[in-house]
């Protein structure tokens, strides 16, 4: 017997820190959003809305809001490019941003002109702690980076 459903509940919701239900219904609503974003605008942003606003509710709930700090207005450099993603939390990105991911981890984002496909070209650079990565990978629900105030990195423990 297969399983067959009309309708399919997603709580976005968390009842613990490392609730893996509610990650997956976030994720879940996240691609949904993506998928119908050119042809409604209107609910795709409500359930961007809707999933950003749960997971930052898990934050406070659990005590972890400290990581949320929000950016300041200084620029780093002139007319610095912006990323083709928001952060987690929907705040535009630029070249030379501070992000934090979720574990704590600091990175400066930077970008790779050379490469030609724009959503490999955008990368975080953590230090010594790990090699370069993928900006879109760290701005989604498993790492939930969020752009910060500029602060010096601290050493991440591994």
């Amino acid at each position: 017997m297969s399983l067959k459903m009309k309708y399919f509940v997603l709580n976005p919701k968390s009842k613990c820190l490392d609730d893996k239900y509610a990650l997956a219904s976030r994720v879940a609503m996240r691609a949904y959003a993506e998928a119908i974003r050119g042809t409604n605008q209107k609910l795709a942003t409500q359930l961007n809305t809707w999933a950003r606003e749960a997971w930052l509710a898990k934050m406070h709930t659990f005590g972890v809001s400290s990581l949320l700090t929000p950016k300041s207005t200084s620029i780093k450099k002139p007319n610095p490019l912006t990323a083709p993603w928001p952060d987690f939390l929907g705040n535009p990105i630029h070249e030379g941003d501070k992000i934090r991911r979720l574990d704590g981890w600091i990175g400066t984002v930077f970008i790779r002109k050379h490469i030609m496909n724009v959503s490999k070209q955008w990368f975080v650079n953590y230090g010594d702690a790990c090699p370069s990565l993928n900006l879109l990978n760290e701005v989604g629900d498993e790492n939930q980076a969020v752009v910060i105030d500029d602060c010096p990195v601290k050493e991440v423990a591994i």
